[in-house]
């Protein structure tokens, strides 16, 4: 190893969001967005970012119970992130993910899929959705997805390409379970 140190394998912690963490958030989200997706003109992501994405949305979709964000952080510092909504009628969507560059090909972006995978199972999803563009395709065939295909000129004039894993079988019981308990 040329007399480099023994490195410990990186302790990084994954958890949801907190509206109070949401500012911290936003800034490396914004970082990220403006680095991570080549496909996006400047204008897109000032759209995305002061509009769609912006603070004050994200605030009021976490409040609603519609968007969910995973962190992932190493020493309580945010390295990456997931942004999801909550299952709607047993599917779950994938938004974002990112991991920022010194903490890629560590597993980070595995751990947050996978976490995010059990909260939506638990949340009533028997499948998630999510796009992507031509750089991850094999990363997410080798996560169990399935390439439904690409989508020339789609979101914003990218490209982009859709898969989707299925962890069962559909069950109303389960994805009307919050509205079901209030009926009763």
């Amino acid at each position: 190893m040329c007399g480099l140190p023994y490195l410990q394998p990186m302790q990084f912690k994954i958890r949801i969001a907190t509206t109070k963490e949401l500012r911290t958030f936003f800034q490396a989200f914004t970082k990220s967005v403006a680095e991570d997706f080549p496909a996006y003109t400047h204008n897109t992501i000032l759209y995305l970012l002061q509009d769609v994405f912006s603070l004050k949305s994200l605030q009021e979709e976490i409040k609603k119970g519609i968007c969910q964000i995973f962190l992932a952080s190493v020493n309580k510092r945010i390295v990456g992130y997931l942004v999801s909504t909550h299952p709607y009628g047993g599917v779950g969507f994938c938004n974002w993910i990112a991991v920022y560059p010194d903490y890629r090909k560590k597993g980070l972006a595995s751990a947050l899929l996978e976490t995010w995978e059990k909260k939506a199972q638990k949340d009533g999803a028997h499948k998630v959705h999510l796009w992507t563009d031509r750089r991850n395709i094999e990363f997410y065939k080798k996560r169990g997805y399935i390439l439904v295909g690409r989508i020339p000129d789609n979101f914003f004039g990218a490209n982009d390409y859709l898969f989707y894993k299925t962890f069962g079988k559909s069950s109303e019981k389960k994805f009307l379970k919050d509205f079901l308990k209030r009926r009763i």
